[in-house]
């Protein structure tokens, strides 16, 4: 490989672990909340909040595994 094939190389792994740090960050922080929601009294508008949360936190655990295989298949290129 050349000097530009493994810098592209370079870049993209680290693009793709910020992206992957920043998803982890979220992931924390709506899990937070939807706990957080646990402790509001009982309602419609409750209900509705913790099913978007956990329906959001399922889209972003599939991005980050996403991620992660984009991760594996470029650190295998050769």
């Amino acid at each position: 490989m050349d000097d530009i094939n493994i810098k592209i190389l370079e870049l993209k792994t680290k693009n793709l672990m910020s992206k992957r740090q920043l998803v982890i960050n979220i992931l924390v922080v709506l899990i937070g909340g939807i706990i957080g929601l646990a402790f509001m009294p009982n309602g419609a508008l409750k209900n509705i909040f913790i099913i978007l949360g956990v329906l959001y936190a399922m889209v972003l655990i599939k991005d980050f595994l996403a991620i992660d295989i984009k991760i594996e298949k470029l650190l295998k290129w050769k």
